[in-house]
Formats: structure tokens, C-alpha cells, sequence
């Protein structure tokens, strides 16, 4: 699919992009195998930011290459600081399963904590980029 995805930061663990006319933040996760929760809680707080200044409506996180593994703590922090308000404002949410099995327990943990917290947004897991890619951009 090809579309305008245009790069707005590296971290150490992702990519993030937007594509513009289609109101979409996407991250893309390296492959990495130890999280830096200080350094994920300041990027997640970087994105809500960007989301709310930009009014952007959908999101992917493409956790394909993900190795690492989200603490409880963590899990819940982001769950309660930022994904409370996040899935307020989104309208979709797509995410792409990792390939490790462990990587997408911990996800899909991670994932239940935020529904948890509470969301307006609709949110679908994958496997294919291209399928929630369409998903995403179909209105």
C-alpha cells in the first residue's frame, strides 16, 4: 500500500510516523529486547501530546518486531497516564501481533489493561500491516 507516511521522531525502541491525510500515527517498534520505562513513559507522553495537538483520529502500532516485554507496572502506568485519555480521542486503534510469542502475551496483557481503563475507540489486532493498514484508512 503505498502511502504519504511521513517519519516525525526516532526513539531507541520505534519510528513514528504520520500520514497525514488520513488523520494516522503510526509506530513502528524496533527490534529490542529491554524496555527503558523512562524512556517509554517520556515518549508516550510525547505522543498523546502530538495526538491531541494534531487531532489525530487513528493510530497503528506495529509491534511485529517486538522482543521486549511490558512490566505490570509499566503495563498500568500507561494503561492509567496515557491510554485512559488516548482511546478517548481515537477513533481506531490497529495492532499488529508480534512474532514473539512472550513479546505477544505481555501485549495482549498490556492491551486488556488499557480497554480496561476505559475507550471510545475501536481496536482490532493483526497480523498483516497491509490488512490493518486498510482497516485504518476505510471510514
Amino acid at each position: 500500500m503505498n502511502l504519504n507516511k511521513q517519519l516525525i521522531t526516532e526513539t531507541n525502541d520505534s519510528y513514528i510516523y504520520l500520514i497525514p491525510e488520513h488523520s494516522l500515527m503510526w509506530i513502528e517498534f524496533k527490534d529490542f529486547y529491554f524496555i527503558d520505562e523512562d524512556e517509554y513513559k517520556e515518549a508516550a507522553k510525547a505522543v498523546l501530546a502530538f495526538v491531541k495537538e494534531r487531532g489525530i483520529k487513528k493510530m497503528l502500532f506495529n509491534t511485529q518486531k517486538l522482543n521486549a516485554v511490558f512490566s505490570v507496572d509499566l503495563q498500568k502506568w500507561i494503561a492509567e497516564n496515557i491510554n485512559k485519555e488516548l482511546l478517548q480521542i481515537l477513533d481506531k486503534v490497529a495492532v499488529i501481533e508480534p512474532e514473539n510469542h512472550i513479546s505477544s502475551m505481555s501485549l495482549q496483557q498490556y492491551v486488556e489493561e488499557s480497554i480496561l481503563s476505559g475507550s471510545k475507540s475501536k481496536e482490532l489486532t493483526f497480523k498483516d500491516v497491509d490488512k490493518a493498514l486498510e482497516w485504518l484508512i476505510k471510514d
